[in-house]
């Protein structure tokens, strides 16, 4: 029997995976650590979806889940998402969810995509971009956590 982890569970094991891929690209396992950074910010969010009622399997899924996070209703296409960038104002407020997903989404690429040789991802930064990319991941993740939190209080 398959039991399903309370949120708890769910955002411990994030930091846990978290801190396994900061370790792994620590020692240059940049591919390994990658995947590690963002299952855990996938993780984080899946529980935050799971308090709220959102689907959260596919990319689509989560791209939602970040939008409602943000306060704002998914784009139906991609043309309307390309036409929301458009027409966005220096009024409108920061999409912080959003934003950081970006970064996560790069350790993503960075965990898949391999040079002909299989050595190297076709797309990486270099050591440094690393470092400095990975608090923004764990800035994601704590963001999430409050979420999660603050759903299971309001249970509660």
């Amino acid at each position: 029997m398959t039991t399903t982890p309370t949120h708890s569970e769910a955002l411990d094991a994030a930091y846990a995976l978290l801190a396994e891929g900061e370790r792994q690209i620590a020692a240059g396992q940049y591919r390994e650590g990658s995947a590690n950074v963002y299952q855990a910010a996938y993780t984080a969010l899946r529980a935050v979806a799971k308090t709220r009622g959102w689907p959260c399997e596919t990319y689509e899924d989560i791209c939602n889940a970040t939008y409602r996070l943000d306060g704002k209703e998914p784009p139906a296409s991609l043309s309307e998402t390309i036409k929301r960038g458009l027409e966005s104002s220096a009024d409108d407020p920061l999409p912080v969810f959003g934003l950081l997903f970006t970064t996560v989404y790069c350790f993503n690429h960075h965990s898949r995509m391999r040079s002909p040789d299989g050595t190297l991802p076709t797309t990486f930064w270099e050591p440094d971009d690393y470092a400095k990319s990975l608090p923004l991941v764990k800035k994601f993740v704590d963001l999430l956590a409050s979420e999660c939190r603050h759903e299971t209080a309001n249970e509660s």
